[in-house]
């Protein structure tokens, strides 16, 4: 009975030994220590952060890179065609007696730009005239021609224009009116026309034309042969350039 009583007693105090609360013994605060606790602590708060930033910052990283490829983000390239040996810059003018009609072609040489905008483009033409270029039904009305515009003093004519209304390009003909200035013999002047552009294969294609004094140019026409007014038309071939 004693040993069973005194078995008892020591599994007792074995267990309360082993469910009471144990102060650890202090640890001396060398740098040894501190080093190794606050590695391991920084070690846990960087997988925690680790973790964190794997979860929450990666979707607002992905959400930027498709904002940032967004179409309101891209900024569309200008279009750009460049003139065709082919081009031409039909004329018409007019003799006094009789009121005959001669006909005959420039060379035009330059670009077009097709800028992008809202709803389609804004077009910009730039337009270099070969005075020397000039044809005619003979040579009477060649070197009057020639004559009358100077063209060995003033070789070029340049056109620059920008269309008043935004444009579709396609191969369905769209007119718009071109605003600018021509500057010929030396003179500038403002001038408008409506000018017919139609896209197909990569080619654009402006057919156009307009009538003005030459005498605002500052150009002596003999009226006694030529009446001063003219008619310029545009058919100008231009191809895209990539």
């Amino acid at each position: 009975m004693l040993k069973r009583s005194i078995v008892i007693l020591c599994l007792c105090l074995l267990g309360a030994c082993s469910n009471a609360t144990t102060t650890p013994t202090a640890i001396p605060a060398t740098a040894t220590t501190a080093t190794t606790a606050t590695i391991v602590v920084t070690a846990a708060a960087t997988r925690a952060a680790t973790a964190v930033a794997t979860v929450q910052v990666a979707p607002a990283t992905q959400s930027s890179a498709i904002a940032n490829t967004a179409p309101e983000h891209q900024i569309a390239a200008a279009r750009i065609f460049t003139g065709l040996p082919i081009s031409k810059i039909p004329y018409e003018a007019t003799l006094t007696v009789g009121g005959l009609k001669v006909n005959g072609n420039f060379r035009g040489t330059g670009y077009t730009t097709a800028i992008p905008v809202a709803g389609g483009y804004q077009v910009q033409i730039n337009l270099i005239i070969d005075g020397n270029s000039v044809t005619a039904p003979d040579t009477f009305i060649l070197a009057l021609l020639k004559g009358s515009l100077e063209t060995i003093k003033f070789p070029f004519a340049y056109f620059n224009a920008t269309s008043q209304a935004v444009l579709t390009l396609s191969a369905t003909p769209v007119t718009v009116t071109m605003s600018g200035t021509l500057t010929l013999h030396g003179v500038t002047n403002p001038i408008s026309m409506p000018i017919t552009f139609t896209l197909a294969d990569g080619r654009l294609t402006e057919t156009g034309s307009t009538e003005f004094d030459l005498t605002t140019y500052g150009v002596n026409v003999p009226t006694a042969l030529m009446k001063s007014v003219i008619k310029f038309s545009s058919n100008f071939l231009s191809a895209e350039s990539f």
